[in-house]
């Protein structure tokens, strides 16, 4: 059995760890898990976004440092989409106008889907 078979975090819907307003939910569902560590560890070379390990994005990048880790640069995302605010967000500039849009737009049907699974589960 892998590591992955045996997280916390298998039966959960994998939106909690990618949303900011579910931040501390998923930190929770991180704290209870058998293998944290190994999700860390693992994070800490692939993972940009997100909550693995029990720490996000910020958390990750300091451990990085501080451990010497160098990860490949990602391509960079083009602008007028969310990956491309994202960019703009980890390289500590404001998203051109374009980004901006995209990733509200990205943020609105995420809710909505949301919104929809809930729905779902409550009929």
């Amino acid at each position: 059995m892998t590591w992955l078979q045996q997280a916390a975090c298998t039966d959960v819907d994998p939106d909690l760890f990618f949303d900011s307003d579910y931040e501390r939910a998923a930190k929770a569902v991180c704290a209870t898990c058998p293998v944290r560590e190994a999700c860390l560890e693992f994070s800490l070379s692939v993972a940009e976004y997100g909550i693995f390990g029990g720490e996000n994005e910020k958390a990750r990048r300091k451990e990085r440092r501080k451990r010497g880790i160098v990860r490949e640069k990602a391509v960079d995302a083009k602008c007028g989409t969310a990956s491309g605010a994202r960019r703009h967000n980890r390289e500590g500039e404001p998203s051109c106008d374009a980004c901006a849009s995209a990733q509200r737009e990205y943020h609105r049907g995420r809710r909505a889907a949301s919104r929809e699974r809930a729905e779902a589960v409550a009929s």
